[in-house]
């Protein structure tokens, strides 16, 4: 019984401590300093992230670009992208990101978004 609760209660903690795969998330950043943005992705499967609009180069730099993947042997585990922006000068701005077929210029119905929220003080 108590390995039950104990069991459920890390796999909450983990599924809280998870990036989200759409919606926006709220970034503060210093100027000058670089954050990163997880996002799970397969690229197997033909799914790329890209930019949906472009950066407004005033206040973001995008340093790099990691694809990582998962320790995980398992098919269909998720592998992960890690994009690495550095804020420019103070102010507020966003990252918009799409998850879709690279091929696909048109969003596909089944496309994930995440939106960054970025602040730079």
């Amino acid at each position: 019984m108590h390995f039950d609760v104990l069991f459920l209660l890390c796999m909450l903690v983990a599924g809280c401590s998870s990036s989200p795969r759409s919606g926006d998330d709220v970034v503060k950043v210093k100027s000058g300093e670089t954050f990163e943005v997880k996002l799970e992705s397969q690229i197997a499967t033909g799914y790329r992230w890209s930019l949906a609009d472009s950066l407004d180069t005033r206040y973001l730099e995008l340093v790099d670009k990691v694809y990582k993947e998962s320790d995980a042997d398992v098919d269909g585990s998720m592998d992960t992208e890690i994009w690495t922006f550095k804020g420019l000068t103070p102010g507020k701005t966003a990252i918009h990101l799409l998850y879709n077929p690279a091929w696909q210029q048109e969003k596909a119905s089944d496309a994930k978004t995440r939106t960054v929220k970025v602040e730079i003080y």
